[in-house]
């Protein structure tokens, strides 16, 4: 237990500096104690995730997210962090799927809400981009992101009212 103490405290170093293949490395070596806690273990799961994702290993965070889901753990984040890898991946329909789930698991998600908006409208699908967009807009009205990407598809969005 000790070892994995230390093992944790340097992948935390490690990742404070940028380190992320030897805090990845510490991450998995901490893995390969039989005797974890399920909940420590999903935890694991999702910061060597991170880790891989911010290294552009695509596969393994998809790997280490989807162990999560398959032993129970969900959250908007989850499947919003594998809408976010799936876009990297090029794969779209997944992407897609991911964002509605983040989005159906959390309804007022503005990131998984305009993460999705920026696919459509990517995808030439403005009429989806443009009702996301609204929806964002109407949980927060001062979200500018979002604004500013909507005037983008729809130039008559701006007028004096929302300026002011």
């Amino acid at each position: 237990m000790n070892n994995n103490k230390n093992l944790i405290s340097k992948a935390k170093k490690f990742y404070e500096n940028k380190n992320f293949f030897e805090a990845k490395s510490c991450l998995l070596s901490v893995l390969k104690n039989n005797q974890l806690e399920k909940s420590f273990k999903l935890s694991l799961y999702i910061l060597i995730s991170d880790i891989c994702y911010k290294i552009n290993d695509y596969e393994n965070a998809e790997k280490f997210l989807l162990k999560c889901i398959n032993q129970g753990k969900l959250s908007s984040q989850i499947y919003l962090s594998l809408g976010n890898i799936y876009l990297k991946k090029r794969d779209y329909k997944n992407s897609e799927k991911f964002y509605i789930k983040s989005i159906d698991y959390k309804k007022e998600n503005e990131i998984a809400l305009i993460n999705l908006a920026i696919l459509y409208h990517n995808l030439g699908k403005k009429k989806e981009a443009i009702k996301l967009y609204k929806k964002v807009l109407k949980i927060n009205e001062t979200n500018i992101g979002a604004l500013y990407n909507l005037s983008k598809i729809d130039d008559s969005v701006i007028n004096i009212k929302v300026i002011e």
